[in-house]
């Protein structure tokens, strides 16, 4: 689950949508489709789903119809700067983890696009990750929350709630509350594996540096 923040951030960002089983939502890069289930089983309303990879999509319709849910989402390739669906088509979209990746230009595009497909008074949800003011490196590209705000403002949209906290991913009690124990056991057997322990452990002491001076930031934006 590439989530910043975890569940928590992700929980705290549905609370701030009004989901009914009529609510039209759509969720940009799904991956293997957790937060799209998860809305499902919450709330029982439909969702479009739409990410890059057509290897995480397999595993998330697969996901689906062993969770009965297959009738209730429809994921799909698609490009989050050229989205396949009318203007004003949803209620609430939800995207995370993904646009702290972009360059300004590619984050502007896609917010752009978001706000095409967003009715007028719909809800955007996102989560991402900040840079700590205290440590503030510009050089590293992120943005601050203060950045962040002022660049949301500025695509046009309005009434931001914002969440901070400390950057979860890689964090083990993160792994586990999005996994479950059964399933963090079986990351941790392949992570252990010779072919993986090399890249395993670049990638946690990567973010184990990144907590010092990152953290994640989650935003609830109206249209």
């Amino acid at each position: 689950r590439v989530r910043p923040g975890g569940r928590k951030a992700t929980e705290w960002l549905l609370s701030k949508a009004d989901f009914t089983p009529s609510t039209r939502v759509l969720e940009v890069a799904c991956g293997t489709g957790t937060t799209s289930m998860d809305i499902v089983k919450k709330y029982g309303c439909h969702v479009e789903a739409v990410d890059l990879d057509e290897r995480a999509l397999a595993v998330a319709r697969k996901r689906a119809q062993e969770a009965g849910l297959a009738e209730k989402i429809a994921f799909q390739q698609a490009n989050a700067m050229a989205l396949p669906f009318t203007d004003a088509s949803f209620d609430v979209l939800i995207n995370e983890g993904m646009l702290t990746v972009l360059p300004p230009a590619g984050k502007a595009k896609c917010i752009q696009e978001y706000l095409r497909v967003l009715r007028p008074g719909g809800v955007l949800l996102t989560q991402d990750i900040c840079r700590k003011q205290d440590k503030a490196q510009k050089e590293d590209g992120l943005l601050t929350a203060e950045d962040w705000q002022s660049f949301m403002q500025q695509q046009g949209l309005k009434s931001i709630e914002i969440l901070r906290g400390e950057l979860l991913l890689m964090s083990l009690d993160a792994i586990v509350e999005d996994e479950g124990w059964q399933q963090t056991a079986r990351i941790l057997q392949k992570a252990v594996q010779p072919e993986n322990m090399a890249r395993w452990q670049e990638i946690y002491h990567t973010f184990q540096k990144a907590r010092q001076t990152e953290g994640f930031i989650a935003m609830a934006s109206r249209k």
